[in-house]
């Protein structure tokens, strides 16, 4: 059974810099849920990455005086994927999405989605899509996309348009369907879950949203870009041998569990 209509999962890396204008966004984002769902509870679930500054310390400290905040500490820093399926296996909303804690995209998105939900029994999860609006992305950023894209779809044999945008949100038994087995722990962990989303005749729909290139970014253009058009190649090629099938049977092995620094949650 579950506790919250919404579960918002956030990865953290190195980001200390942008946690104050993070809880600014999430405490401005609870006061619009509760005038929009006063009688149903939000959650919150911000999984930090072993970092090279404070994150996980000020994570901790800033949350104390919310009880629907949950902050976990992974032990061993894997990746993003890695820290997305954290938390998503760890929250219990009816609903659960993930967002970028640089909060590209507003929060306020979340209340379409949910309308969405409603409104459209067949769909079991939602993409945000930037490619119509886009503010301020850099001239490199806007190239590199592109060029993915491009080789992303030529290796996938697919046409999707947006498989990238840090912000998404599922019925609670999809999500942990696809992200139970998830393998992929950095950055292309969005491409498996397309992929086996497609694998298991799971429904998805594309949502544009309003979508802001932050400053300050984590991610390391050439280091990171290298990797994730290697980890797309992998992730093709298992899924054109049917390798994600729900007939294949679990392979995911946890290396290791995302507990660590932990404070419990109530309802908002």
């Amino acid at each position: 059974m579950t506790k919250h209509l919404f579960s918002l999962v956030i990865p953290a890396y190195n980001e200390s810099r942008r946690i104050d204008a993070l809880f600014w966004k999430l405490l401005e984002f609870q006061s619009h849920w509760k005038r929009k769902y006063p009688a149903q509870s939000l959650q919150v679930v911000i999984v930090v990455e072993p970092s090279q500054d404070n994150t996980l310390e000020l994570m901790i400290q800033k949350s104390e005086a919310h009880s629907w905040i949950r902050v976990i500490g992974n032990p061993v820093h894997y990746g993003k994927g890695f820290a997305v399926r954290t938390g998503v296996m760890q929250a219990d909303g009816e609903y659960i999405g993930f967002s970028d804690a640089d909060v590209s995209t507003p929060l306020e998105t979340v209340f379409e989605t949910l309308e969405k939900f409603r409104t459209e029994k067949d769909i079991d999860w939602i993409a945000g899509e930037r490619s119509t609006n886009v503010a301020r992305k850099s001239l490199l950023r806007s190239l590199g996309s592109k060029v993915y894209r491009s080789v992303r779809n030529f290796i996938l044999k697919n046409d999707l348009t947006d498989t990238q945008c840090g912000f998404k949100v599922f019925r609670r038994d999809i999500a942990h369907e696809l992200f139970r087995d998830l393998e992929t722990v950095k950055f292309a962990y969005d491409i498996e879950l397309f992929c086996r989303s497609k694998s298991h005749g799971f429904r998805f729909q594309f949502l544009p949203v309003k979508w802001l290139d932050q400053p300050n970014s984590t991610v390391k253009f050439f280091r990171d870009g290298i990797r994730m058009l290697i980890d797309t190649v992998v992730i093709a090629k298992k899924f054109h041998l049917g390798e994600f099938r729900p007939e294949k049977g679990r392979n995911y092995k946890p290396i290791i569990t995302g507990t660590g620094n932990t404070r419990k949650e109530d309802a908002a």
